[in-house]
């Protein structure tokens, strides 16, 4: 017997398989990039900036996956639109109570400068 096509079509999986996990890693490493770029550029403290990015992933979570899931339940497309508001209302509610927990820091609600961005 020859296994050889078997052993093909194992290592072409493995290529493909490796091929989509470097380019999810790619865009994780974008992300991360972004957040880091954009946290350390604003000077955004901790406690501000998780809520932030933590809104930001779930409503993208929930934009994107909203109409998967309506379909996925075999449900009308308007539910897609609905799982989409919903996400909304819920990530804006707990945006609101999460930044208003927050401690306020004296002088944080003065604008950075961009002469103090900027390296002479």
């Amino acid at each position: 017997m020859n296994s050889r096509p078997d052993q093909t079509r194992v290592f072409y999986q493995a290529g493909s398989i490796g091929v989509c996990l470097f380019s999810w890693l790619r865009i994780y490493l974008a992300s991360f990039i972004n957040a880091s770029l954009l946290v350390s550029l604003r000077r955004t403290p901790a406690t501000s900036a998780a809520p932030i990015l933590g809104a930001l992933a779930l409503v993208l979570y929930c934009w994107y996956s909203g109409p998967a899931i309506a379909t996925a339940l075999s449900a009308d497309p308007v539910a897609g639109t609905g799982i989409r508001v919903l996400g909304l209302l819920l990530v804006g509610n707990w945006f609101q109570r999460a930044l208003r927990n927050l401690p306020h820091i004296p002088g944080d609600d003065q604008p950075i400068p961009i002469s103090a961005l900027t390296s002479n």
